[in-house]
């Protein structure tokens, strides 16, 4: 099902030379932007207006981190967007209706496994990406944690503040 699914925006350009919404086929909205207070589902009728709001825009992979920062991006103007883990097709519209806009500027705030790196990967051009690369975990063994593995990466056993 999985498979098929993330198929349908292929099969519709390939056979009918068109998008799914073209076709009717509108997806629910997976991601969700929070700006000042206030939460917007990201899907193809909001792009362009989510794509104005926050002098900056951060799409985060994990669920709660939105919340954890949320009174900074307030105080500051920043636009969260929580993707419950899997960067969609109209996640990566808004990255690009960003860029575009030239109303602020976007990254990606992602885990260093799998899906992070995925969705990192996965969008329409390439965005900054925040988050533990193998270059910080080199720094943080040449400054002061010698001894840190990926593994202690993945299970939060450190403590760098």
């Amino acid at each position: 099902m999985k498979t098929m699914a993330a198929s349908i925006s292929q099969r519709c350009e390939a056979l009918f030379g068109c998008t799914r919404e073209d076709l009717g086929i509108v997806a629910s909205a997976r991601a969700i932007m929070y700006y000042k207070g206030q939460s917007y589902p990201v899907d193809i009728d909001s792009i362009e207006e989510l794509a104005a709001k926050g002098v900056a825009t951060i799409v985060i992979e994990k669920e709660g981190i939105a919340d954890v920062l949320a009174s900074h991006a307030d105080k500051y103007g920043v636009a969260l967007v929580h993707t419950k883990g899997r960067l969609t097709e109209y996640g990566k519209d808004l990255i690009e209706a960003i860029k575009k806009s030239g109303s602020g500027i976007v990254g990606i705030l992602v885990d260093y496994d799998a899906y992070g790196h995925q969705i990192a990967e996965g969008t329409i051009t390439e965005t900054p990406k925040l988050g533990i690369e193998m270059e910080t975990i080199t720094w943080l063994q040449q400054n002061g944690y010698p001894n840190l593995t990926l593994k202690d990466v993945d299970s939060l056993k450190f403590n760098i503040f």
